[in-house]
């Protein structure tokens, strides 16, 4: 059931609110311009903008970049899980934000950024905190008492004002476990989805719903709107991996089998409330952003990519190894070795050589191509505006 917040509902976790009442000003104008959208037709043109040395501070040996960046702010987050570091790495200059800080001594368990740039969340296992990376300070910090709890779940709504926390329990009993739901506005608590055993939520493309699985396999649709709840799939102890909206009118929940050696995935229509019976649920797969799955066939480094809302096979990539990231828009998908194939062709449209680079990931906008690897080295690329 949804709950109002209070100090009663959450009686083991600390909430410490740093909160800006004066406007937030950033640059919206970007230095780093005059760019434009990353696609397959001028892949050729993609070049360098600027590039980082590992410094020994936060650019240190096993650093890497989040698969994110948001080029709206132009930050992107660093982050070292295992030394407990990150960071904001500022793109339009060399400097790094104050934010640098080591946030724990624990192994770093979850990172990601606002689609706007203006909040980052890092998380160790028990501990969430919330910066405003413009500012660099903390906005928002959760504490958890119990050493049960675990910060499973965070996730910035599309239009950045909302952010979504889950707390999952896995041992003994207590009142603090669901999906927490903050204005980020105020970072005000506005509401939280009662589930003892929460794991995986996330918004809908409009931020107005909000879908959550429990451990269980249960999956409830959260009007956060009109503060209504609908039970969409019933329990049937079957843990899900994966959950996310496809479109706005359906959803995709990724389950383990018995053995836990396959995937399988199951897509539900959100308006009509039933279980999609499509081609692509028969096969066994990961699904992946932008309503594209991708399906790792028996190599396990080859995949098939396939088109969810039309439900057909686009392409088969072969020895890739993984797929790093995928600009449905441009029609791309990385692999490592920073190499650039075609989404419907499967074909190498581009291939970076940096000895010390690995991966590259697209921006929020997919205007910028962030290349990183755990050396430390980043650099950002793109393809200038011919006008």
């Amino acid at each position: 059931m949804l709950l109002c917040p209070s100090q009663s509902v959450i009686p083991v976790i600390v909430l410490s609110f740093m909160l800006f009442l004066n406007p937030i000003t950033y640059a919206q104008e970007s230095p780093v311009s005059g760019y434009i959208p990353i696609s397959a037709s001028n892949i050729d043109q993609l070049e360098l903008i600027k590039s980082w040395e590992p410094d020994g501070k936060l650019l240190s040996p096993r650093m890497g970049v989040a698969s994110k960046i948001a080029t709206s702010a132009n930050v992107a987050l660093v982050e070292n899980r295992a030394q407990g570091l990150w960071g904001i790495l500022w793109l339009e200059t060399q400097r790094l934000s104050e934010a640098y800080r080591f946030v724990t001594d624990q192994v770093i368990n979850r990172t990601t950024i606002s689609p706007d740039g203006l909040f980052a969340a890092v998380a160790d296992y028990n501990n969430l905190e919330i910066w405003n990376v413009d500012q660099g300070k903390q906005f928002l910090r959760i504490e958890s008492g119990n050493p049960n709890i675990e910060v499973s779940g965070i996730e910035f709504s599309p239009q950045s004002d909302r952010l979504l926390v889950v707390l999952s329990e896995y041992a003994g009993e207590g009142s603090e476990a669901g999906v927490y739901l903050y204005d980020l506005t105020s970072g005000d608590l506005i509401g939280k989805l009662e589930q003892p055993d929460a794991k995986l939520a996330v918004f809908s493309p409009d931020g107005k719903r909000v879908a959550a699985a429990g451990s269980d396999g249960t999956i409830f649709l959260w009007g956060i709107e009109n503060d209504d709840l609908d039970l969409l799939r019933v329990p049937d102890e079957n843990s899900p991996s994966y959950l996310g909206y496809v479109s706005s009118d359906l959803i995709a929940v990724s389950y383990s089998s018995e053995s836990g050696l396959e995937t399988y995935t199951e897509y539900w229509d959100v308006i009509h409330r039933k279980r999609l019976d499509l081609k692509i649920s028969q096969r066994a797969n990961i699904y992946l952003e932008e309503g594209i799955a991708q399906i790792q066939l028996d190599d396990l480094a080859s995949f098939t990519l396939w088109d969810v809302i039309k439900d057909r096979e686009l392409t088969t990539l072969s020895n890739v190894g993984v797929i790093v990231d995928i600009n449905v828009a441009g029609n791309l998908v990385t692999t490592p070795g920073i190499r650039f194939f075609g989404l419907d062709t499967g074909k190498l449209m581009r291939e970076i050589s940096e000895p010390n680079l690995s991966a590259a990931y697209f921006s929020f906008d997919n205007r910028y191509a962030i290349l990183s690897s755990g050396k430390g080295y980043i650099q950002l690329w793109g393809v200038s505006d011919p006008s």
